[in-house]
């Protein structure tokens, strides 16, 4: 079993909290070596989205990822495909621990030293929870800096597999976190589903949790450079929470 760190926004960081999220999807990207630097770097995510195109439309069929790793052809030998590239989940295989990093403080009195060596009784406070702001917070710490010990949610992979962001089903879009409510239609009680609409919070999306994930990832996403129109490869990373510090 390995651990590893992963990121939530604050509000699905609370989500999570209120077991409405048990499942996310991360972009797809690749590593390889800079001609210029020599150094590993992440290749841009159009460039990936752009193979993986050339190589599914060649061949529709030859791509799979059900042992948790993303394996693709890059040619063909008379007419069999040639597997000779996999890509492995940055995010683990199913039994892998993930510990969440978020923004935090601890106390002021100790601002003056690094996260490493910080007493394991210091107190912390999480800037994602709501509340009274606690009288002995010290300075700002970003969630990259948090060290593992003090990190509170704990997450065991569930699943694994890979698809396009496109491809998600309203019932992937539901535990992915997004927030819904019930709506009173008639005096006679009958209800329906609202989805938060992301981009416009005053016209919700009736019946319809795939749009309002859509822009939830745009929210997200589209900045970066991936956005919902560019339909990305994603790993789908199914997760429980196990623990809390």
């Amino acid at each position: 079993m390995n651990d590893r760190p992963i990121g939530f926004t604050g509000q699905m960081m609370r989500a999570i909290l209120d077991d409405k999220k048990t499942q996310t999807r991360r972009v797809v990207k690749m590593r390889a070596r800079s001609v210029q630097t020599g150094k590993m770097i992440d290749v841009p995510v159009y460039s990936v989205t752009k193979r993986m195109n050339e190589i599914t439309e060649q061949f529709p069929t030859q791509y799979f990822s059900n042992d948790g790793c993303l394996h693709f052809c890059q040619g063909q030998a008379g007419d069999f495909p040639m597997w000779n590239n996999a890509l492995s989940c940055p995010y683990g295989v199913p039994g892998d621990r993930l510990w969440m990093k978020e923004p935090w403080v601890t106390e002021r009195r100790y601002d003056h030293l690094p996260p490493s060596k910080l007493p394991k009784a210091a107190k912390i406070w999480y800037l994602n929870d709501e509340g009274d702001i606690p009288e002995w917070r010290g300075r700002y710490r970003h969630s990259r800096f948090i060290p593992k010990r003090f990190a509170r949610i704990n997450l065991e992979v569930t699943s694994v597999r890979v698809e396009r962001v496109q491809d998600i089903e309203e019932g992937g879009a539901i535990v992915e976190g997004i927030n819904y409510w019930s709506k009173s239609t008639t005096f006679n009680e009958n209800y329906q589903i609202v989805y938060e609409n992301y981009e416009n919070p005053k016209e919700p999306f009736v019946g319809d949790a795939i749009s309002s994930f859509r822009t939830l990832w745009d929210l997200i996403n589209n900045l970066r450079g991936y956005g919902w129109d560019t339909n990305p490869w994603v790993w789908v990373v199914g997760f429980v929470r196990v623990n809390e510090r």
